[in-house]
């Protein structure tokens, strides 16, 4: 008798093709939804993004306008741009250019830090100029 065969079963084939078109179906249906959840996904982030870049427009929108509401008017005057002569001295100028009731030394100051002065030396032909306030 013999111990070994050849023979191969027609329905076999079958059986071992139809198992690979299963598992082909089923590798390709996994890959089309992990497409699907990846786009999903993206489609999300994309719009979490579009509404963050919508955020920070409308803060630095609304930060120039609260910029441009919280100045007042007083800084918006034109300032007044005055030539030392001989003789001048910032205490005179402020004198002769000071708003009414303010302390000259205090408008000093002013004059001082709006033209970058640190010392109290100005010499003629300098321009200077005098704060509105």
């Amino acid at each position: 008798m013999l111990k070994y065969t050849t023979y191969q079963s027609i329905y076999n084939d079958r059986n071992m093709d139809s198992r690979r078109s299963v598992t082909i179906y089923a590798l390709c249906s996994r890959l089309v939804n992990s497409v699907r959840c990846s786009i999903s996904t993206f489609m999300a982030k994309m719009t979490l993004f579009k509404v963050a870049v919508f955020i920070l427009v409308a803060m630095i929108t609304s930060t120039g306008m609260m910029t441009v509401v919280a100045s007042s008017p007083e800084e918006n005057v034109p300032l007044k741009r005055v030539v030392v002569k001989q003789g001048d001295s910032l205490w005179k100028l402020a004198a002769h250019h000071k708003p009414d009731r303010m302390d000259t030394r205090i408008y000093i100051e002013a004059i001082m830090k709006a033209n970058g002065l640190t010392g109290g030396s100005i010499q003629p032909g300098d321009l200077l100029v005098m704060p509105a306030k």
